[in-house]
């Protein structure tokens, strides 16, 4: 039996994932249940996309700089770049507003 207490984490490795301007990236979205029985969700309404250090490249399983997107892990990649663009599309800091996707 599950506590009222108990606190949940999810989250799933994409194994093909989207790519825009040759990086791989992620959706950050939050949401908090409250209450399961009646249902309350709450969602945080300003979600952000974080890209990979280095473009991707799935041959490539040993780079954790072209697999993921978290900044502590991509600031200390000496070969990253903080800023990639293609035509008018520009990703700054390995980050973007959801405005941009």
């Amino acid at each position: 039996m599950v506590s009222k207490d108990t606190i949940w984490v999810t989250q799933k490795y994409i194994e093909k994932p989207l790519i825009i301007i040759g990086k791989k990236f992620d959706m950050r979205v939050w949401i908090l249940v409250t209450s399961a029985e009646p249902l309350k969700v709450w969602m945080f309404t300003r979600p952000y996309l974080r890209f990979t250090s280095e473009d991707y490249d799935a041959n490539q399983l040993k780079n954790k700089f072209m697999h993921l997107t978290n900044a502590s892990i991509s600031k200390y990649n000496v070969n990253g770049k903080t800023e990639k663009s293609r035509g008018q599309y520009k990703i700054l800091n390995n980050m973007w507003e959801t405005e941009n996707f």
